[in-house]
């Protein structure tokens, strides 16, 4: 199902605190607040990485590194409890190319996450564990696409594109959305929902760079479906299943709001008087 989506910007942030926040020139050691509760602790040398950073998860495992001219060239994996675990493949986004690990799962979205079926849907995205109200839920890496190619595509071969900045929308193209060929990440697996419980936003992440992610917007109990919205401009068709989803929405809303205004027209109504004129035994 496509994604495509509006450019991201900071959720947790104004527009005008976006603009001072950026004007500020980063260096020496700095901490950097991210999407998904995620951060950044480490050197900046004029508002680019260098040096030694940690890239820190919402659960407190991490990343720590190395970074020259603003990216990760190496690094660890180390789980919530400081364990080490593996080390950091990089593997940033590319233009029309898939990533070279194409298996290299990340631990967290290994600990949080499993894919599974769901009726009528193919594959869907399921907490293991609590995620909370503004937590990163999933990774949405692949391969970068101008928008002009995708805007030139049918519906079908843009199953799994979103929109990732002005230019570009990162795609999983076929074959790689089945697990069997693609699991370095799992923001596609997220189903749509007109009552979604997280949305799309922009990452930097110390493997992938600048990609897209799945946040939490309400909490997520273990064994919930994650879903969001695709968010298909108004303007657009949209593929066939999306329209005939929003048709059979919107009729359901439409029922709902009758039944609530006959509610509302009973709860409002003047209670009888009730009187008898019947004699009563005494």
């Amino acid at each position: 199902m496509n994604k495509t989506t509006p450019s991201p910007d900071q959720d947790h942030q104004t527009p005008e605190e976006q603009k001072d926040f950026q004007n500020i020139e980063k260096n020496g050691k700095c901490t950097e607040h991210l999407n998904g509760d995620c951060r950044l602790e480490g050197e900046w040398k004029k508002n680019e990485l260098h040096g030694k950073v940690t890239f820190f998860y919402p659960d407190g495992s991490r990343i720590e590194g190395i970074a020259e001219e603003g990216d990760f060239i190496s690094g660890a994996y180390y789980d919530h409890k400081g364990k080490k675990i593996k080390k950091l493949k990089v593997d940033f986004v590319k233009r029309e190319e898939m990533p070279d690990f194409k298996h290299d799962k990340d631990p967290y979205e290994k600990r949080f996450l499993k894919v599974k079926e769901v009726e009528g849907k193919g594959q869907g995205l399921f907490a293991k564990r609590l995620i909370k109200q503004g937590q990163l839920c999933s990774l949405y890496s692949g391969t970068l696409i101008p928008h002009y190619k995708v805007d030139r595509r049918r519906w079908e071969f843009n199953s799994n594109t979103i929109e990732a900045d002005p230019n570009f929308s990162i795609d999983v193209p076929s074959p790689y959305h089945n697990l069997e060929e693609y699991s370095a990440s799992l923001g596609h697996k997220a189903n749509h929902s007109f009552e979604p419980n997280s949305k799309y936003v922009f990452l930097f992440h110390p493997k992938f760079g600048d990609i897209m992610s799945v946040v939490a917007t309400k909490d997520i109990e273990p064994g919930e479906e994650i879903t969001v919205n695709y968010g298909y401009s108004k303007h657009a068709r949209g593929p066939k299943w999306y329209r005939e989803a929003r048709k059979a929405y919107r009729k359901e809303q439409k029922q709902i709001e009758i039944a609530e205004r006959k509610r509302q027209r009973e709860v409002s109504k003047p209670k009888a008087k009730i009187t008898s004129k019947r004699r009563k035994l005494e």
